[in-house]
């Protein structure tokens, strides 16, 4: 596959947090990537490319004798965000992809939805506060991918994604709660389906990997109960965009893949995303089901 012309950006944010890697997880756009580049899995077709790096975080983050998180992005030119986001997102070059957003689990009231909260212990540091992240963080796998040292030559790191079952649940439990704007919806919710589409696209390998990662999620021993419950919403949330009040982002996806696969006219491609959208609301549906 062609590499994305932002994956250095996201090698030279990893390298920042390369004290720190063993404690945060790379989430968002950046997941489908990385397991079809590096994750050696027969991969079919292109993931729609990303370009900020988000990062989901502890609440506390103690620096165990490391320098802070804040000081290393400041000492890499990185400045904290004067748009909203504030303290949670860093930006250097936005032209090159180099911005940060970080996210933390809300475990509070619909209120704190899209909060901006400090990160205890990291002094002028916050994440945004977002339902519905622990599955992402209580069920994750390393990966190695490439990175260049200070001198430039080349080397690996291990970073830690979420299981790629855990994402395609995230993303088909939360997508719909994405702001919209007045009159104009938001197409972040359009984009999320388009990466569920892209996962479940990907050919009999990908699909598999994440059946069996949602098996493992909703057996788990300590987290089990709260991946059953994170299915169902899923599964529910997801069949409304095929069958219910959420169908009108629908058309919106079909327009985003045939602008990036000219090869498909607007029909088709709205045939081909309701067609692996429903792929995986069947896949949740019945894991839901067997684990009542």
């Amino acid at each position: 596959m062609t590499a994305s012309p932002f994956e250095p950006a996201l090698q030279r944010i990893v390298l920042e947090l390369r004290p720190y890697l063993d404690e945060v997880v790379i989430i968002g756009g950046w997941v489908p990537y990385l397991y079809q580049r590096y994750g050696e899995l027969p991969w079919q077709g292109n993931p729609s490319l990303t370009a900020e790096v988000d990062v989901l975080v502890e609440r506390t983050i103690r620096p165990a004798g490391r320098v802070p998180i804040p000081d290393l992005l400041r000492h890499a030119d990185f400045r904290p965000s004067r748009g909203e986001g504030g303290l949670a997102v860093w930006e250097r070059s936005l032209a090159a992809g180099e911005k940060i957003e970080f996210l933390v689990e809300n475990g509070g009231t619909r209120a704190g939805e899209g909060a901006v909260v400090a990160v205890t212990e990291q002094a002028g540091m916050a994440a945004i506060s977002l339902t519905g992240l622990e599955l992402m963080r209580w069920f994750r796998r390393t990966l190695s991918i490439p990175v260049p040292d200070r001198d430039d030559q080349g080397g690996r790191v291990e970073i830690w994604l979420p299981l790629l079952g855990a994402y395609a649940v995230n993303k088909a439990g939360t997508f719909s709660r994405r702001r919209e704007l007045p009159g104009q919806g938001n197409p972040k919710q359009a984009k999320d389906l388009l990466y569920l589409r892209d996962l479940m696209a990907a050919g009999p390998a990908a699909v598999r990997m994440i059946q069996d990662d949602i098996l493992e999620m909703t057996t788990d021993s300590v987290h089990g109960r709260g991946a059953r419950a994170g299915v169902r919403d899923a599964a529910n949330t997801l069949g409304l965009a095929l069958r219910g009040a959420l169908r009108r982002i629908l058309p919106q996806v079909a327009a985003m893949l045939a602008e990036r696969e000219p090869s498909f006219t607007q029909t088709a491609a709205l045939a081909d995303v309701e067609g692996h959208l429903t792929d995986l609301v069947e896949i949740l549906e019945e894991r839901a089901q067997e684990s009542r």
